[in-house]
Formats: structure tokens, C-alpha cells, sequence
């Protein structure tokens, strides 16, 4: 007699996109009738995983799925685990933007996480063909299995009124960081000017010269509702994205889902969503006039826009339909589960 499928997610708290994946991926689960759970560990468990209790697997679990940066301490290899690569920061396009201090953790700390989760993995997956491949520079490993993000399209949907806002409205969601390209927002909207208004989220705190923000820049602070998220896509033109290196960035998948076209850099996993004049606009990474360019492209070609809208929202909803996608990990879990049978 076949072993019902559970699903463990011993989980770092960590506020980034990795916990709504988790979140999401539960929820599905449940939805189709699978158990699943998540043990939430504490912030500090990543970097300090001895002052933490380590969690014991629940008694139904079959399958353990984590992060790849999860310390050994939080799972039992006693059990089948899946490890997924969410980005690979061990990317040498990455450290002309990393500190000296994210240097030194990325190599002395994060590096040997991975590295270990990858060794005692019984099935490793990424969540883009470009992370897997990094992966496979910075680890050696091989076997490794792209599945990308999903979006929920019953959440994320375009509006009926796109395209009537003016002033343009750029809209950027996501951490404030360097990687993400936030630095490069103000001097993109300070050359956009009258005409263009970008909306944040995060505070003004972030840039180190709060006077040279423009005034075409709003913030809208920290919001963690995904019904708030998903109207202020509903009120926005384009996401404005110059981000540097991204694993698979659900923000980039929830805005075309909403019909918006994507200006993002044409570096990382960034190619393998948005297609450039159909879904949105690839530029130069840091080419601060290839993304005033493309933006001003947008606003004065309304046609074109509403083109680019209408195959936005086709994309998301063909190949980052949350069905397939999940589906896929419940094969993975079923596979592993039987395999321990």
C-alpha cells in the first residue's frame, strides 16, 4: 500500500520572496489534498543555527523541501529532502555590487550551506535555467531540475482601465538593494521627468542622500498584503525593474500576469520571462538611458502598450500557470515518497 505523500518545510523566516513561495506552495498543496506544513525558524537560525532548537520532522512527513541556504542542523536526512536553488549569489556577475562584508559571507558562510544541501540532497531543483546553470559553475552538480515560479492569476489580473492614468505610472516592487538595481531608480526618473511618477516600495531610508531623491519617486512603505500588491499593479503601466541578477522574480511574473509591460535589464534569468517587444523591454544592465528609453517608447506608443499588456498576461498565464507548476513538485514528492517505500 502506497504511503500518502507530507510535505515538511522547515523554513527561515527571512521576509524575502523565498517565505511567499513556501507560503503559496503549501497552500496548493493543501488545495489538492496533500498535507504539508512549514516549521517557521527565526531570522538569526541562518547565520546563527546553534542558539536555535533544531525541529523534529512531523511523524506523517514523507519528503523534506528547503531553501538551499538551511543549515544541516534543521533537516533529517533520515527522510527523502529536496533542495531548491531560489538564485545563486556565488554569481561573479554579482560581486562588483556586493560589499566587502557580503563577500566574505556569501564565501565563508552561505557557500558551504549550499554546498552541503546540494551533497545530501536526494533531488535538487532551481527556479531558472540561468540559476541552475550558475549552480552547476559554482558546485560541480548536475542534476539539477528547472521548475520555475508560478503566479496566482486569480489574484494577479489586468485591469479594464490600463492605460488611462497619466501622469505614466512606473511601478517598482521589491527589495531596495543594489542587486535589485535600486540605485539606479532615481536617475532613471529623474531623466523621465514631468510626465512619469514611480511608486516603491520601501522608505526613502534606503538611499544614502534622501535630498536627491526626485519628486516623481513616491514610496509606499513595506506591504506584505498580496491584495494590496495586486492593486497597485492594477493601477500602474509598466514595472520599471533594473534589477541585476534575480533567481526567478515573482514580482516580474505578478505584474505581467496584471498586464503590465516589464522594463527590466537584460541579464540573468530576466530573458527567460520577459520576451523583448512582446511582453516588455530588455536593456543594458546599468544603461540608465536604455531604460528612459524604453520607458518613454511605452508612454508614447499607446498601441503598443496595450499589445505588450495583452501578451504580458498571455505569458504569465500559459507558462507560469500555478497548476503545472506545482504539479510538477508533487510528482517530485511522489517519486521521493515511493522511493522510500
Amino acid at each position: 500500500m502506497n504511503r500518502p505523500v507530507g510535505v515538511w518545510f522547515p523554513t527561515i523566516r527571512a521576509g524575502t520572496g523565498v517565505d511567499r513561495f513556501t507560503v503559496s506552495l503549501v497552500e496548493r498543496l493543501r488545495s489538492l489534498g496533500v498535507r504539508a506544513e512549514i516549521t517557521w525558524l527565526p531570522p538569526h537560525a541562518e547565520y546563527l543555527p546553534w542558539t536555535v532548537e533544531a525541529p523534529a520532522p512531523p511523524e506523517w512527513a514523507t519528503v523534506t523541501h528547503i531553501n538551499s541556504w538551511l543549515h544541516k542542523r534543521f533537516y533529517d536526512t533520515s527522510l527523502p529532502t529536496l533542495v531548491t536553488l531560489h538564485s545563486c549569489v556565488h554569481d561573479s556577475n554579482l560581486m562588483p555590487y556586493k560589499s566587502v562584508a557580503q563577500r566574505a559571507y556569501h564565501r565563508l558562510w552561505v557557500f558551504q550551506r549550499e554546498k552541503q544541501a546540494i551533497q545530501r540532497a536526494s533531488k535538487i531543483t532551481a527556479v531558472s535555467a540561468y540559476t541552475a546553470n550558475s549552480a552547476r559553475t559554482c558546485f560541480g552538480s548536475t542534476k539539477i531540475e528547472v521548475i520555475p515560479n508560478w503566479v496566482d492569476t486569480d489574484r494577479f489580473f489586468p485591469s479594464d482601465d490600463a492605460f488611462k492614468r497619466r501622469p505614466f505610472r512606473l511601478l517598482f516592487v521589491g527589495n531596495l538593494s543594489r542587486r535589485k538595481g535600486a540605485d539606479l531608480l532615481p536617475h532613471i526618473m529623474r531623466r523621465l521627468g514631468a510626465g512619469f511618477e514611480l511608486r516603491y516600495t520601501g522608505t526613502p531610508d534606503w538611499f544614502h542622500v534622501k535630498d536627491d531623491i526626485p519628486e516623481n519617486m513616491i514610496a509606499l512603505g513595506y506591504i506584505n498584503n498580496e491584495e494590496e500588491v495586486a492593486a497597485l499593479y492594477r493601477n500602474s503601466d509598466a514595472l520599471l525593474f533594473p534589477s541585476r541578477l534575480e533567481g526567478l522574480p515573482l514580482s516580474v511574473l505578478e505584474a505581467m500576469a496584471s498586464g503590465l509591460p516589464v522594463v527590466c535589464s537584460n541579464s540573468s534569468s530576466l530573458p527567460e520571462v520577459v520576451v523583448q517587444d512582446v511582453t516588455g523591454e530588455l536593456c543594458r544592465q546599468d544603461e540608465i538611458q536604455d531604460f528612459v528609453s524604453a520607458v518613454m517608447k511605452l508612454a508614447d506608443t499607446p498601441n503598443l502598450h496595450s499589445e505588450m499588456s495583452k501578451a504580458a498576461a498571455s505569458r504569465a498565464r500559459t507558462l507560469f500557470n500555478a497548476k503545472v507548476v506545482v504539479g510538477k513538485y508533487l510528482e517530485i514528492y511522489r517519486e521521493l515518497t515511493m522511493g522510500r517505500a
